[in-house]
């Protein structure tokens, strides 16, 4: 299985281990072998065997495929400590041993449950998760033979002091707190801190925001665009995208805010990551309801699921003319509420990412609403046997829909799940209220209730803002983005600043850590720790704000929709945020103009223009298209700082500029010689590359002549040190 982070992950809930192996020694651990003289307890017969060699010690226990469900061995080890602990376990492996070993892990935060095969990775530590013990022997690891396929090994645990967690902190230096992370470690977006699309079904850009786009997987958020057709919101769309935010979930003012992203650059594809106003003007707290279902199965058997379909009839609808009402599903893996308990304040969070949208669909009380739920009934039925399912309106619509509830009188009107044409009718359900019904329970009524209220917190007049943290094009190729700012609204009122295109170097796996650094009257913009915008201005935002993670199409600059946006994905390895300040800087930026005399010297007579718009400072210089060879142009850098640096240069193009300008980079890492095309890219600062340079010595940007075909220009350069 494909692993991110570390060689070996965390899996719980009856996740399947079949690669994931560790060999790391550590200096503290614990090992409990079978033959120990303690602390290993049997139930049934297990036979002692030796003939595998990748065993740990001198043998190992087997069940001999025999009497499944009736056999364990407890692995009870005395912990010197109350800490967390990784648990591992190895095996000898074998093509007749059982691929579906359940493995009871019990902490002192409850019981896990992990699947292991044991044809594979014999004879090395397996891990299968880090979980909190109480010092003494009330932690175990339970290894069964419940439905297994073949023979069970029970050989030896191993426990092993977890190392402390390292809280991560910025690309830039300072004083930090960690406010929020998201390292997209498990299998589904988490609810409590993300939300599918933000206050509104659609998005910006040409595209459908698609649901079904939105997948995490491997340590990765994955946003998908794809040519899927379709209609979210009462819009139908002929291509997808997709987005999701923190709206009403996680806001901040101020402090810093960073997510490590990879996007394909494929024309037609509109990545970003941005941040809008959330004022939490929500609306009437008490208007919102969220209905829980609940179907316990574990008595079931249904065989294989070939249809499950949950069914639900409509006993109120508030209607207001032709607005329509708005109904999602959401997967809800917690299955540890209870009816008779649940409230706003304790409700589990659901999966944020529909199974579907019911968008205008529920028109007449008594009406019967059907969904397919076919893959997740099946998903839960090879788990626990329960499943669990929310109710609710995401986009505060403000038209209520109520159901008849388990408490309605007549049996056909509750809830019903029919799996492969049998039904089953609900066993728990209750809606859940906001505000001053915040910790009140509704467990005994007799209708579920569905409803979000309307709120406007979100616009950009007055101390609201839209910021682009890194917003790029397709067709602009790769790594290069743009910052921008957008406030006053979008209409004819609309105001915006942005600092144009800008490239960055390369990286081995194309990840790049994008970041906005945001105080009162200033904004400071950062993509690999290196400062690449700047704006202090009295009109910065001062309204808390949510982050948004979008895969949009379209855009501008002819980034035209075409099919070659099919299944490209936008990949998202963390979101972080913190509050705090900064480490003040000793340089922010260095630059050095055509015109700076003490700083600049030429070979050759150079001719001073501000013919072509573009240019940096009062004019810029050329060689006359003359003498090539024998002219040159040098800036001389002195940095107050040793470091690495972005090093970028100007000019202004036109069709008789040279295609082949070589640029010349000399610092303490020797020389580097770049070419660039001054027929295109005039007016902007373009990156030429990394260089070390050191406060002690004298480095060098040197612009020739040798063998160019048009005008050289020499402009402007620019530096920016590593950690601004």
């Amino acid at each position: 299985m494909p692993l991110k982070k570390t060689s070996c992950p965390q899996f719980i809930l009856r996740a399947l281990l079949t690669a994931c192996v560790c060999s790391e020694v550590h200096a503290a651990e614990i090992i409990l072998d079978n033959a120990a003289p303690s602390g290993v307890t049997s139930t049934g017969t297990w036979t002692t065997g030796n003939y595998s060699s990748d065993r740990y010690g001198a043998d190992y226990l087997h069940d001999s495929n025999t009497s499944k469900g009736a056999k364990s061995v407890l692995f009870a080890p005395t912990l010197p400590s109350s800490d967390s602990y990784e648990v591992y376990a190895i095996w000898s492996e074998h093509a007749n041993r059982a691929s579906n070993v359940p493995i009871d892990i019990t902490h002192s935060s409850g019981i896990d449950y992990v699947e292991v095969n044991q044809q594979a990775n014999g004879g090395e530590w397996v891990l299968l998760g880090t979980y909190p013990f109480d010092a003494g022997n009330s932690g175990t690891v339970r290894i069964g033979n419940e439905l297994t396929n073949g023979y069970v090994i029970a050989d030896a645990v191993r426990f092993v002091t977890a190392p402390e967690p390292v809280e991560p902190v910025p690309s830039i230096e300072g004083d930090w707190e960690l406010t929020f992370e998201d390292n997209f470690d498990g299998t589904a977006l988490d609810g409590n801190k993300w939300r599918f699309a933000t206050t509104y079904a659609g998005m910006p850009g040409s595209g459908g925001n698609n649901h079904k786009n939105v997948t995490v997987a491997d340590g990765y958020l994955n946003l998908k665009a794809s040519t899927d057709s379709g209609s979210i919101g009462g819009s139908s769309y002929s291509n997808s995208g997709c987005q999701v935010s923190t709206y009403d979930v996680y806001r901040q003012q101020y402090g810093y805010f960073e997510a490590r992203i990879k996007y394909p650059a494929v024309k037609g594809l509109w990545p970003a990551f941005w941040m809008m106003p959330d004022r939490a003007n929500y609306g009437w707290l008490e208007g919102y309801y969220r209905s829980y279902l609940k179907f316990d199965l574990s008595n079931a058997s249904p065989g294989t699921i070939t249809s499950a379909v949950l069914k639900l009839k409509a006993s109120a609808i508030k209607t207001q003319g032709s607005v329509p009402n708005n109904l999602v599903y959401m997967k809800l893996r917690d299955d540890s509420w209870n009816e008779s308990t649940l409230t706003w304040n304790n409700k589990p969070a659901a999966d944020p990412v529909w199974i579907e949208q019911k968008w205008g669909e529920i028109n007449t009380v008594g009406q019967e609403v059907t969904l397919d739920i076919t893959d997740f009934v099946s998903e839960q039925m090879d788990d626990d046997k329960i499943i669990s399912i929310v109710l609710a309106d995401t986009f505060m619509r403000n038209r209520s829909v109520k159901f008849h509830s388990k408490e309605a009188a007549n049996q056909a009107d509750r809830p019903q799940l029919i799996i492969n044409g049998v039904t089953y009718y609900v066993s728990e359900d209750a809606h859940v209220s906001r505000g001053s019904y915040a910790d009140t329970n509704f467990g005994s009524a007799t209708e579920n209730f569905v409803s979000d209220s309307y709120g406007s917190g979100t616009h950009t007049y007055g101390d609201g803002m839209e910021i682009d943290i890194m917003e790029s094009l397709g067709i602009w190729g790769q790594d290069t983005t743009q910052h921008a700012t957008h406030w006053d609204g979008y209409g004819s009122q609309h105001q915006h600043t942005n600092w144009g295109k800008i490239t960055y170097p390369a990286t081995t796996d194309d990840f790049h850590t994008y970041g906005v650094y945001w105080q009162d009257d200033l904004l400071e913009f950062y993509i690999d720790g290196r400062k690449t915008a700047e704006w202090s201005n009295s009109r910065i935002p001062s309204a808390p704000a949510f982050m948004i993670l979008s895969m949009q199409l379209g855009g501008w600059d002819n980034n035209g929709v075409t099919d070659l946006i099919d299944d490209q994905v936008m990949q998202v390895d963390w979101v972080r945020a913190w509050t705090g300040t900064r480490t003040p800087i000793t340089i922010s930026e260095l630059i050095i103009d055509n015109t700076d005399s003490s700083q600049v010297s030429q070979t050759g007579t150079w001719s001073s223009s501000s013919t072509n718009n573009g240019y940096y400072g009062s004019n810029y210089s050329h060689d006359g298209n003359t003498d090539k060879g024998n002219k040159s142009f040098n800036y001389q850098i002195d940095v107050p700082l040793s470091g690495t640096y972005w090093v970028y240069a100007r000019w202004t193009s036109y069709t008789n500029r040279a295609t082949n300008v070589p640029i010349d980079l000399t610092g303490s890492d020797g020389t580097t010689t770049v070419t660039v095309n001054q027929q295109e890219d005039g007016g902007k600062w373009v990156l030429l590359g990394e260089k070390e340079f050191d406060a002690a010595t004298t480095g060098s940007v040197e612009i020739r002549t040798d063998g160019t075909d048009g005008y050289v220009i020499a402009d402007g350069i620019r530096l920016l040190r590593v950690g601004n």
